[in-house]
């Protein structure tokens, strides 16, 4: 069904020239030498349907700002903002950011993963002494099929965050 996510993953890959998604997934899994599977990722990849601007897409920086209004109650009303922020501190199925952290750090996040490599965690981290940080953490995988180990994630969201506060930043105060 145009404008689903299934809509524009079966895009990417007609333009790759797959019947659709799970064609391809099942040609790069199944590929002999794996090198042939790399290829044919590179070419969904860099497929029309794949470049921003045709698909959804955001940057790191507009994932944190609209992180940073939610918690502001500036992204919409009060009361919705409010009920985004309860469920995203429901998420229990991936924890991607939250693995950098120990239990003393609230990380409060929603992943988003695209089957064949591309790896997403947005959300707030509030350190014990009350400050708190918006951050997006988007990553894609250069190997077809790898998965990224949600540690990564976890990892560059902490080193981040550690610089951030041996200086005193904070955009999300």
């Amino acid at each position: 069904m145009p404008g689903t996510i299934q809509h524009e993953f079966d895009t990417a890959a007609r333009d790759a020239g797959f019947a659709d998604w799970d064609a391809m997934a099942d040609a790069v899994r199944d590929a002999t030498p794996p090198e042939e599977g790399e290829a044919m990722w590179q070419r969904v990849l860099t497929s029309p349907g794949m470049r921003p601007g045709r698909i959804s897409s955001a940057t790191a920086d507009d994932m944190a700002a609209l992180v940073r209004a939610v918690w502001r109650n500036e992204a919409g009303p009060a009361e919705a903002c409010s009920n985004l922020r309860r469920m995203m501190g429901q998420q229990r199925l991936t924890r991607k950011i939250a693995t950098g952290f120990g239990p003393e750090v609230l990380v409060t996040s929603k992943s988003g993963t695209v089957p064949g490599g591309v790896s997403n965690d947005v959300g707030v981290v509030t350190f014990p002494d009350g400050r708190r940080y918006a951050i997006a953490v988007l990553t894609r995988s250069l190997t077809p099929g790898a998965p990224t180990r949600e540690d990564v994630l976890g990892t560059a969201a902490r080193m981040a965050l550690d610089h951030l506060r041996a200086d005193g930043t904070s955009r999300s105060r």
